[in-house]
């Protein structure tokens, strides 16, 4: 069965979504190195579109930092907004 991925106000997150990251969940970044941190930390705020679910229910996000590397994180519904149209 198909678990149910919710935002932070409980909309339904599905693939193709756009959703806005409304927090950085310092387990995210922890470790990580500086150049990584900015480039994930300047992602909040920003509209980004649902790519994926891991095995846990978390999200999968794709993005580019401003120096072409391409990122993926996970995050858990609540981090997020769903942009409703």
């Amino acid at each position: 069965m198909k678990k149910l991925v919710a935002d932070a106000e409980g909309h339904e997150i599905k693939m193709g979504d756009i959703v806005v990251l409304r927090t950085l969940p310092p387990e995210l970044i922890a470790g990580l190195p500086t150049k990584d941190v900015r480039a994930i930390a300047s992602q909040v705020g920003q509209r980004m579109a649902v790519v994926g679910f891991d095995q846990y229910g978390n999200v999968e996000l794709d993005f580019e930092s401003s120096d072409g590397t391409l990122h993926t994180i996970f995050v858990s519904g609540i981090q997020l907004r769903k942009e409703i149209s």
